[in-house]
């Protein structure tokens, strides 16, 4: 599908609700119409890999990283519902040659409850209550990209599933919050159960302190159960800790926040590799009210081997003036397995964002 062709129907829905939007009250009510935002992620990459054909992924050059359209409204006074749609790049195969092309897809469209005391129920597709990245779009990713653990475990939609999800608010004197989902279970690298029957269980409790007045540390546990085409049980479990620190000051235009999240995956019915793992930990650093400086440290591989081995160092300089734009520049020192040197990449990324968003996770 033609780039340009799917830019302009997006943007004709998205000019034709806000024209809608701003009519008088009287004849069209202003909640008939959905909160609506359209996110676009453009960067320009440079790598010593990125001018092989086979780096379709990884193509050096300009690029439209994704558009993201996102509707978002109360629907009445027990349900809230939101739909996400994303043209993003996607590899296909064409006689016997592999090209990319611009494919829009619903990532999110899901309800969720309103007004239920310590209870939050959701139904549809949505992003599964994973850790702590899984569930953030692209715009909102700490870096350019997902972590490596997530890329190579998850895939590249993450782990993102048709469900049923039930969040329960503890009555514990600090916020604790245990979350029950049935998936249907279609990723690929995980599950993909031959069986429409087969469901996806997942369970993550997460916590939230307040250390100080300027600072916070979370902590969240996940274990997610489910069949693969073999019919054996996959697992994965997932662990993910944030401290984050913000002067109460308003003076003071700094922050911190570190993350350290890992994931580890058994998958014995997989003919290589059954057991998986890794971790990704990065630093953000506010060093002003507009400029940030950030470091990711990145591990993947089996267990206990020396062999097959993933690295990957990140550096991310970040000039971010509102919440609707940002400029970032990040660079990338990977070594993979099969590779006699690492390679170095350089991203710089444009992050832009127009209409009513929603708040981001905190």
């Amino acid at each position: 599908m033609n780039l340009i062709g799917l830019i302009f129907p997006i943007l004709s829905i998205f000019i034709s609700l806000e024209v809608a939007g701003a009519q008088p009250a009287a004849s069209n009510p202003p909640t008939l119409n959905p909160d609506i935002s359209l996110n676009g992620l453009f960067w320009y990459r440079a790598g010593q890999g990125g001018n092989r054909p086979t780096d379709l992924e990884e193509a050096n050059g300009f690029s439209v990283q994704e558009l993201e359209l996102r509707l978002s409204s109360n629907i009445d006074a027990y349900w809230r519902g939101d739909a996400i749609l994303a043209l993003h790049r996607h590899a296909e195969e064409e006689a016997g040659e592999t090209h990319f092309d611009y494919q829009l897809d619903p990532e999110e469209a899901y309800v969720e409850s309103l007004g239920l005391e310590s209870w939050t129920l959701r139904a549809g597709k949505f992003k599964a209550f994973l850790g702590r990245h899984n569930r953030l779009h692209t715009h909102a990713f700490p870096f350019v990209d997902a972590p490596l653990p997530h890329q190579l475990i998850l895939g590249e939609e993450g782990l993102n599933e048709m469900g049923v999800s039930a969040a329960y608010l503890t009555p514990l004197p600090w916020y604790s919050e245990v979350v029950v989902q049935a998936l249907q279970g279609e990723n690929e690298n995980l599950f993909a159960s031959e069986s429409q029957d087969d469901v996806v269980g997942l369970v993550l409790w997460k916590n939230l302190w307040d250390l100080n007045e300027a600072t916070t540390f979370e902590w969240n546990l996940n274990q997610v159960n489910g069949r693969g085409p073999s019919q054996e049980v996959n697992k994965l479990s997932a662990t993910a800790m944030t401290v984050k620190w913000k002067p109460t000051d308003s003076a003071r235009k700094q922050s911190l926040a570190w993350t350290l999240e890992a994931l580890y995956a058994e998958l014995p019915g997989a003919t290589d590799n059954q057991r998986r793992g890794g971790y990704s930990t990065w630093l953000q650093y506010q060093i002003s009210r507009v400029w940030w400086v950030q470091l990711r440290n990145e591990y993947f591989g089996q267990p206990k081997e020396e062999e097959g081995i993933t690295r990957k160092n990140s550096v991310l300089v970040g000039w971010i003036p509102s919440e609707y734009s940002a400029l970032r520049l990040q660079y990338d020192h990977y070594r993979a397995p099969d590779s006699d040197e690492a390679e170095q990449r350089v991203t710089l990324q444009l992050n832009v964002s127009m209409g009513a968003h929603p708040a981001h996770e905190y």
